[in-house]
């Protein structure tokens, strides 16, 4: 029998739960996404830019966030506790955008005498104005999973549990299957049901759950052995940045910098797509909302599962940048191929 048992039950029974609370703030981030979707449908009067605007501050946010939190991920003492207290403001700040987007139309109007003759300029702004109401709250979204992941790290530090690459990526994909529940629940349920002003107070609640979740999940922590773990294992991140590069002959002489430039651009052409695809289903549904939500839940959904394979079978990939060059040309191959298919789907339909 290992002596190490009980430390590894210990941290399986405190992992769950953190799952599913990283599950509630996925749901309530994409409630929020759709939400401020149709809130500035209404500012803009386009569809299209609205999607965009909610599309590009989400995804700049949430990847401020990890980048800011990241480098520091090692410097908090009591990472559950910070979690808690970024959820608490995430719900302040969303519902905060409720209120700051019809106050800013004034401004906006002032932008339209400004720049109305030119209606790139006039997007520019107006784009520029919604992005600084909205990277607030999704830059503290994006601060959550380094926290959460400095926190498993720690833990697997004193367990024999699965290191912090699998706890990670379990992470993510909890956090994008909650994802996928509020982007489908929000355009078909919650604001038919519930308007857009109750369908944000239950996200701004889930928030509160999950902050209130997070915090007594710390306090039943023993303190002695979470500032032991936080002395012992600093963040991943931050040994990323830190640390003197190893080399990899495995894969041959690749640059850093040119494979965050592809993932760079695979990101931008995933985004694209969900602008266009969004567009074509508001055509073929007659709602922008409920396009907007099929297209969030399919996305996520693959997104979700995806991430759930790759982090079961992450160890047995001996080749990672082949399989990550098959993976991208699969994606383009089968996104060309829906150029084909889409046309179809008015005849499905009837």
């Amino acid at each position: 029998m290992s002596y190490d048992a009980p430390e590894a039950s210990n941290a399986r029974t405190g992992r769950l739960p953190l799952l599913v609370i990283f599950f509630l703030s996925g749901a309530s981030g994409l409630i929020y996404e759709v939400v401020w979707s149709r809130s500035l449908v209404l500012v803009f009067g386009s569809t299209t830019h609205a999607i965009s605007t909610v599309l590009a501050a989400f995804m700049g946010g949430l990847a401020l966030g990890s980048y800011l939190v990241g480098r520091r991920g090692d410097r908090f003492g009591d990472p559950l506790k910070v979690y808690a207290l970024l959820e608490v403001a995430i719900a302040v700040l969303a519902l905060a955008v409720l209120v700051a987007l019809p106050a800013m139309v004034p401004v906006y109007r002032l932008a339209w005498h400004v720049a109305g003759a030119s209606p790139a300029a006039l997007n520019v702004l107006r784009f520029f104005l919604a992005s600084l109401i909205l990277l607030p709250p999704t830059t503290l979204m994006g601060a959550t999973l380094p926290i959460l992941s400095a926190y498993l790290e720690r833990a697997s530090a004193t367990s024999t549990t699965s290191g912090a690459g699998s706890s990670a990526g379990a992470l993510y994909t909890f956090n994008t299957f909650g994802a996928v529940a509020g982007a489908a629940t929000s355009g078909f349920l919650l604001l038919p049901a519930l308007g857009v002003t109750r369908a944000a107070l239950l996200a701004a609640a889930a928030n509160l759950i999950a902050a209130a979740s997070a915090m007594r999940l710390s306090r039943s922590l023993p303190a002695a052995r979470a500032a032991q773990a936080a002395q012992a294992v600093p963040s991943t991140l931050a040994i990323t940045q830190d640390a003197p590069a190893q080399s990899e002959p495995a894969e041959g002489a690749v640059s850093p910098a040119l494979l965050l430039l592809v993932f760079a651009a695979s990101g931008a052409g995933a985004l694209m797509f969900e602008v266009v695809w969004t567009r074509i289903l508001s055509l073929i549904l007659g709602s922008s909302t409920q396009a907007f939500s099929i297209m969030l839940t399919t996305f996520l959904t693959g997104l979700a599962l995806g991430s759930a394979v790759a982090t079961r079978w992450l160890k047995k990939i001996s080749r990672p940048l082949l399989v990550f060059t098959l993976i991208e040309l699969g994606a383009g191959l089968s996104a060309f191929a829906g150029i084909y298919l889409f046309p179809e789907l008015p005849y499905v339909f009837l």
